[in-house]
């Protein structure tokens, strides 16, 4: 009714899951990677839970967009449903037959056949279960029993569970204990906070074609304290408002209309309560003066996992194991299987508020570099022409590690690096996921014109990010560049020789040579001198003891972010973002 008015070309605030308006925040990106690292590992129940409407069906459709092309989906969306039910639709959803009026027994043994058949061909078999705080015990226990078809290596199905708060409860119970300690890893999806709810609204309506200041900045406080920064609250209070405003014949939204729109949806107070969880984050959020961003914040929760989205192995280990279980001081390490959630190691990164005072201007020189000034607005930075660009982006990155590829970078750069014994490597994740990785990379932003704009990331300290566009460098408050970065981001990393995606005992080649080595030299024992050396259970444990040390959860797998972790100790020819 009122997109002509405000000259929009789509409803901004349609509750319909639209990917093309999709904001992921900090915790949505976290809550991806962490179903991504499920899809990826044997590892028994993945939990994500959240209120309703945090946006767990949409961070499941994302997860679904980037499913690797070797996994199989069986996706239950309503989960009331009996045992014999539940295995008849897992079943319909694999493709799987089996004769009419099948028993449990049946169903199970045809399961556990298509099962051994998809391993056989190294494809994994996924199991997504929404509403799960719907399921019934006797079906929560049929689920434990299907995580006990495995091989004498491998889980042969992974579970992911998607639930409101009320599904831990569940889980807590007496006669579920058993089903809770399979659960390998944990996320709990918040609300957002009021940066967040910020750029959810601006972003969404960039994307619908908005061109005025449809929402002033105290109008969305207003609405983050309606909504207690609920994504599903949010769309139904800004879509009242914008008509209420519309009827009024207004070019803005005013705090009056949003309270109006606010007393239409939810009735009294009564009638509609923001859960006390949500209440209480915002205020702890709201409070803050400066936003900080330390480790030991994250330590707090073991629900908190860092958003590495591995190809196929590696999250890091809680900083408070790696003090307990480090090869250098003890020389022993953890059982792998009691570790069930990760985040970031230790780390000086920490985040402020952006200084609203300072001047924008590039960093020209090392020592203007030094200084971290901040500047007032990325925004400012992201609309020269050249921001646009991912080939200027990309001639960037190629810089840090010193390779100058004067050739036309259209179609497939990651293509051109190969020569030069480099790979890329793009994601989604976070600020902590890349101090981490230690590597110069590309970030991808979306400006409020609605289209995307690029920049390589050349250094992190404690109170500035350096951003490189065109050659300019530009110091950014990392509070600042969170608020309009998308979480997308592209690196290079390191090969060796002869290197393959994964090593599996008993593999043998230049790559095994390269890795005793560099091994050896990092953990100070002496290489070995074996002809036609194989990855045995020698290398093996020195792997999961170099991986304890760089804060990988040690399980022995030769997988990307081990590769990089071991480059940096062993080579002191690789561009990093930060002093080890």
């Amino acid at each position: 009714m009122y997109k002509d008015y405000f000259g929009l070309i789509d409803d901004p605030f349609s509750i319909a899951p639209n990917p093309q308006y999709l904001y992921m925040s900090e915790g949505h990106r976290e809550a991806l990677a962490h179903l991504l690292y499920g899809v990826t590992m044997d590892s028994g129940f993945i939990l994500l839970t959240g209120e309703v409407g945090t946006g767990k069906t949409t961070v499941c459709r994302c997860l679904l967009e980037q499913i690797p092309d070797n996994a199989d989906i069986a996706f239950i969306l309503n989960p009331k449903m009996t045992s014999h039910e539940l295995l008849a639709a897992i079943c319909d959803e694999l493709d799987i037959n089996y004769p009419e009026h099948a028993s449990i027994k049946v169903l199970i043994d045809a399961l556990n056949d298509h099962l051994l058949k998809s391993h056989a061909r190294s494809r994994k078999t996924v199991l997504i279960i929404d509403e799960a705080q719907n399921l019934s015990i006797d079906v929560l226990e049929q689920l434990r029993l299907l995580t006990n078809l495995e091989t004498n290596q491998n889980k042969l199905i992974q579970v992911i569970l998607l639930g409101q708060p009320e599904l831990n409860t569940m889980l807590a119970r007496n006669e579920l204990r058993q089903l809770a300690q399979r659960v390998t890893a944990r996320f709990h999806l918040e609300a957002l906070n009021q940066a967040e709810v910020v750029n959810y609204v601006k972003h969404r309506l960039a994307v619908a074609g908005a061109r005025g200041n449809l929402f002033p900045d105290r109008v969305i406080r207003k609405i983050f304290k309606k909504s207690g920064g609920i994504p599903r609250l949010i769309n139904l209070l800004c879509d009242r408002a914008l008509l209420g405003t519309y009827a009024q014949n207004r070019l803005t939204v005013d705090n009056n209309t949003v309270d109006q729109a606010a007393k239409e949806i939810f009735g009294s107070p009564a009638a509609f309560r923001i859960p006390n969880s949500v209440v209480l984050a915002s205020l702890v959020l709201v409070s803050g003066g400066a936003i900080a961003w330390s480790v030991s914040q994250f330590q707090r929760d073991a629900q908190q996992p860092l958003s590495v989205m591995p190809q196929h192995e590696e999250i890091l280990l809680p900083a408070e194991t790696q003090t307990l279980f480090d090869p250098q001081t003890t020389g022993a390490g953890p059982n792998p299987t009691e570790i069930e959630s990760a985040s970031e190691p230790q780390s000086t990164l920490t985040l402020v508020a952006p200084q609203t005072n300072a001047m924008l201007r590039p960093v020209n020189d090392a020592t203007a570099a030094a200084e971290s000034a901040v500047i007032d607005s990325l925004a400012d930075i992201l609309r020269v022409p050249e921001a646009l660009q991912f080939e200027l982006a990309f001639k960037g990155l190629l810089e840090s590690w010193s390779i100058d590829m004067p050739m036309d970078l259209k179609g497939e750069p990651c293509s051109l690096v190969v020569a030069h014994n480099l790979r890329c490597l793009s994601r989604i994740g976070s600020l902590r996921e890349l101090s981490h990785i230690n590597r110069p990379a590309i970030l991808t932003f979306l400006y409020r014109d609605g289209q995307y704009r690029y920049a390589t990331l050349s250094s992190m300290r404690e109170s500035s990010i350096t951003l490189e566009i065109n050659g300019a460098q530009y110091n950014i408050a990392p509070a600042d560049l969170i608020n309009h970065w998308t979480g997308n981001y592209t690196l290079l990393w390191s090969m060796p020789p002869d290197h393959r995606i994964s090593i599996k005992p008993g593999d043998s080649g230049r790559d095994i040579v390269w890795l005793d080595a560099h091994l050896s030299e990092i953990l100070d024992n002496e290489p070995r001198a074996v002809e036609d050396l194989v990855f045995d259970a020698v290398l093996q444990e020195q792997v999961r003891m170099f991986q304890l040390s760089a804060g990988l959860i040690p399980d022995g797998i030769v997988g990307t972010n081990t590769w990089i972790q071991i480059h940096s100790r062993a080579l002191k020819d690789v561009p990093m973002i930060r002093d080890y």
